[in-house]
């Protein structure tokens, strides 16, 4: 939770630069941004998602969602810890959960992601 706060704050500060660099000086000095900007309204709403996986050295590889989660899902790696658990903070919308290991057959489950917190387990079936 703490890294993507301190992700948005990045981008806020970057948009803050680009913005004073691309504004006339003395305008960017005498004009202050209001505390309640229409940008914060849209932000999206996360929710927090926990798979349980079966074998614990699966795979899950989360799919989807909305367009505020592309750029979070394209870095997003949840390695195998030694639990069978993987936690996620996403924004709220529909996801697959797509679940692999070796000697395994891939599973997928569809996830509707809302403020309440959603746990899943998927077990895998040898092959």
């Amino acid at each position: 939770g703490k890294g993507i706060i301190e992700f948005r704050k990045g981008i806020r500060g970057i948009e803050e630069e680009i913005e004073s660099a691309t504004s006339p000086t003395d305008e960017a000095t005498s004009y202050n941004e209001p505390d309640d900007d229409p940008q914060e309204a849209t932000a999206p709403k996360f929710g927090s998602l926990v798979v349980a996986v079966s074998p614990p050295d699966a795979e899950a590889r989360i799919v989807g969602g909305p367009p505020a989660a592309e750029s979070l899902l394209k870095t997003l790696r949840v390695e195998p810890a030694g639990s069978a658990e993987r936690r996620y903070h996403l924004p709220m919308g529909n996801y697959r959960v797509h679940v692999t290991c070796d000697g395994y057959a891939d599973a997928d489950r569809k996830v509707s992601l809302t403020e309440n917190a959603l746990r899943i387990s998927v077990e895998l079936a040898r092959q």
